[in-house]
């Protein structure tokens, strides 16, 4: 009798070796697939060109985006808008208040600012009269090159362009012929070209994850079986003693774990 059970652990440790060893295979497998993809990518992206060309390329792309998406806040071209940038850098000031500036002054131009009140005269004296966004802007900084800066300066930026247009004051002060000189620094087409770059970039960090879950899932899923049958074994070592506990491990709760690296291709049948 003790001789059969001997027998019968040292054959169920065989089977266990040989179901260990399939699932170290199938591990070593994923892992050489994953280090050479590495490795085929490391010594292009670690040189030093191109990072500079990728980080150029992404900050464009950024820059091309931004202004896409102000275009369509304040309704002044990309080309338009890539000058007042410029401007508005050599003023010294921040162009992100613009959307918000602008939208302000496309209600006042058609006669009432925020508040409700009436804009028509103000900005007639102003000489403001063009609907057009852009060029009302540029009236309302030819009219602005002209003032005083003080309180009087600052109540109309704050009447006409709300709460933030004192800190386009800077950049309006110039004038439109400030602007004007500048140079076209993205066109509208760069900037939905940017855009789309983005977009891609976004679509391509998704489709990454989607297969390196893809990768890893059967793994998990191997792992958690691989798990539950030492549980069992743990369970009936501790229930029934070393020898019979292994053995009956052996014959029974080990077979789940075959039965699924057999499914999986993880081991022959």
């Amino acid at each position: 009798m003790a001789e059969n059970r001997i027998q019968l652990i040292i054959s169920a440790l065989d089977n266990t070796k040989g179901a260990f060893a399939g699932l170290k295979q199938n591990l070593s497998g994923i892992s050489g697939s994953v280090a050479g993809v590495t490795a085929a990518f490391r010594g292009l992206l670690a040189s030093a060109p191109f990072l500079a060309l990728a980080g150029m390329i992404r900050q464009t792309a950024n820059a091309g985006e931004e202004l896409l998406k102000m275009s369509e806040q304040t309704g002044i071209s990309v080309e338009n808008l890539s000058k007042l940038k410029q401007a508005a850098e050599l003023a010294e000031t921040d162009i992100n208040g613009l959307s918000v500036a602008m939208k302000f002054l496309n209600k006042s131009i058609h006669g009432t600012n925020d508040e409700g009140k009436d804009t028509t005269k103000l900005l007639k004296d102003l000489g403001v009269n063009s609907k057009d966004p852009f060029s009302a802007l540029m009236q309302l900084a030819d009219a602005f090159s002209r003032m005083e800066n003080g309180a009087g300066k600052s109540a109309v930026a704050t009447e006409i362009l709300g709460r933030s247009g004192t800190d386009l004051i800077p950049l309006l002060n110039g004038g439109s012929k400030a602007v004007e000189k500048l140079s076209v620094m993205m066109t509208t087409q760069g900037a939905k070209a940017s855009d789309e770059f983005n977009d891609n970039i976004t679509k391509l960090k998704h489709n990454l994850e989607g297969l390196r879950n893809m990768m890893m899932g059967p793994l998990v899923e191997s792992t958690n079986v691989f798990a539950d049958s030492l549980r069992g074994l743990s369970k009936m070592v501790e229930n029934e003693g070393l020898l019979k506990g292994y053995a009956k491990w052996a014959t029974t709760g080990k077979e789940g774990m075959k039965d699924y690296m057999k499914q999986q291709g993880m081991i022959p049948d």
